[in-house]
């Protein structure tokens, strides 16, 4: 596939300070993607002038850089189209805002020191200056002009835009028929998954528009810049290290639970993979709802007892009971906010990973006695029982820790059989836990639930900017398939995020319809 001319900032001077219809006419040559090896050798001595933070990556962390280091696998993005007053937006200016950011976010600045395995560093240099941080910035923003490009397209499918040395870039799309009155434009931010998470993206992406929507000037920008440096926070601590301690019987008792609560986790539904050998193409359609539909859906989810986060998952599994007749159950795995759990943590940035993990496991079984609705309601409600005793649990902690332990295990395991080195002899095994003959636990699907960002994105902080639309979701490994729903701009959005190469064709798009049929036959059809 050939990926769309674009242009990184990487010192141009000569670009910055131009609006928008200059820049828009004058990149017309295409530069190479900022790709960098994504091996795992030593980076380069940091300047030994500078301040330098490092730190171990944490487990969970852990679990996430080793799969992503060839290519790219879970790296984030969210993306917006927006209308925007063309004379407060030029290219100076937005890379002044993103430079502040990423100070005030250290860890979108850093890099990956890869020492062995099980320990990997992030280390991150303190600008000595505010155009050190502007420079530092703009190697980190890329500029797309080229007329019909689609930048999460050529994210999702083409060459991996992060790398070791590159954790997070913006993109911003600029058509070349911009003009200096009003400009509709794309933003997006690309992120490793193991330096952030979805609370991350979206909370950073409602700081840089209120800024950018702002009467700030760039000297404003700079000043804030200037603080920040001074400031210099370092890097956040990890999930984990901001976890409550916990005394010996208590880890004891954390570990017990963990392995008896995996033990009760069984699916046997999956989609029907591919044979054909198709190098892997991810699609991301994502259909949204009015705001009178979205009214009457949350409405009637209200009037049963639920909320569209349970709603989704009974969907997801009907969806699928109406072309599966196998009886066994389904099961859906979803992730979890832990900030809730965590201790504070003085100036710590919000930019970090706070992820625990969770299943859902809903039947598979037709009941004639019983109708399609009734049906899904008892599911949305067999939903939310499991995810409040999930969610709601005593040994919530105690398990993120221990999952988050046997997923880097997991993943240190196949990091090495990927490379072909021995697993040493003392390693614990990849998997803990001895399932029970016939269990299975094999995973129908992933759902993702971001629930209302009209109440993360403060509209009305930056009235100069519209927003039009979100997209959110990752690059995946062969074979990826992951619902997100979310409301946005008083709109309910569903986006199915797959490798259409990966599986059988006609089940996933026959499940992508009778899922929005469903929508239609039990959420907005009159009562």
């Amino acid at each position: 596939m050939a990926v769309a001319p674009s242009t990184p900032l990487t010192g141009s001077i000569d670009l910055l300070g131009k609006d928008l219809a200059q820049v828009a006419l004058e990149i017309a040559l295409p530069t190479p993607p900022i790709t960098p090896s994504v091996d795992t050798t030593f980076l380069p001595p940091v300047d030994a002038e500078k301040k330098v933070h490092s730190r171990l990556l944490s487990d969970n962390e852990l679990s996430y850089f080793l799969p992503s280091r060839a290519e790219g696998v879970n790296d984030m993005y969210v993306h917006h189209r927006l209308i925007v007053d063309a004379h407060i937006v030029d290219t100076e200016r937005i890379a002044a805002i993103w430079a502040y950011l990423m100070v005030k976010n250290p860890l979108l600045g850093a890099s990956v020191r890869f020492e062995s395995y099980e320990r990997v560093h992030f280390e991150y240099g303190t600008p000595r200056s505010v155009d050190e941080a502007i420079e530092h910035a703009q190697s980190r923003l890329k500029i797309v002009t080229a007329a019909g490009v689609d930048v999460i397209d050529d994210y999702l499918n083409g060459p991996r835009s992060l790398s070791n040395n590159v954790l997070a870039q913006l993109v911003v799309y600029i058509p070349p028929d911009v003009t200096n009155k009003e400009a509709k434009l794309e933003f997006m931010l690309c992120t490793s998954h193991f330096i952030g998470d979805g609370m991350a993206l979206h909370t950073f992406m409602n700081e840089f528009y209120t800024l950018l929507g702002s009467d700030k000037t760039i000297a404003d920008t700079r000043g804030l810049l200037d603080r920040e440096l001074r400031s210099d926070h370092g890097l956040p601590p990890s999930v984990e290290s901001r976890y409550p301690q916990r005394t010996p019987l208590a880890k004891l008792v954390g570990k017990v639970d963990n392995e008896l609560n995996d033990a009760r986790q069984y699916g046997k539904q999956t989609f029907p993979r591919s044979n054909a050998g198709l190098p892997r193409h991810t699609i991301v359609p994502t259909p949204s709802y009015s705001p009178a539909d979205t009214k009457q859906i949350l409405a009637r989810c209200k009037a049963h007892g639920v909320t569209i986060t349970h709603v989704m998952f009974a969907l997801s599994n009907l969806a699928w009971q109406r072309q599966s007749s196998a009886p066994e159950p389904s099961m859906i795995y979803s992730a979890a906010n832990m900030r809730p759990h965590m201790l504070p943590a003085k100036d710590a940035s919000y930019f970090h990973l706070a992820v625990g993990y969770f299943n859902i496991i809903l039947p598979n079984l037709r009941v004639p006695a019983i109708s399609e609705t009734d049906l899904f309601w008892h599911r949305a409600r067999m939903t939310k029982a499991q995810t409040v005793k999930a969610l709601k649990s005593t040994f919530a902690v105690s398990r993120s820790r221990e999952t988050n332990k046997v997923r880097c295990e997991r993943a240190l395991t196949f990091a090495r059989l990927d490379d072909g080195v021995p697993i040493p002899e003392s390693r614990p095994k990849a998997s803990v836990v001895e399932m029970p003959p016939g269990n299975s636990q094999k995973a129908l699907m992933g759902v993702s639930m971001l629930g209302n960002l009209d109440g993360m994105y403060k509209h009305a902080d930056f009235s100069a900017i519209r927003l039009q639309s979100l997209t959110t979701g990752s690059r995946q490994r062969q074979g990826g398939l992951l619902l997100f729903a979310y409301t946005f701009a008083g709109k309910l959005w569903t986006s199915l995020g797959y490798d259409e190469n990966g599986f059988e064709k006609s089940v996933v798009e026959r499940f992508w319809d009778d899922f929005q049929a469903l929508v239609q036959e039990l959420l907005l059809a009159d009562a």
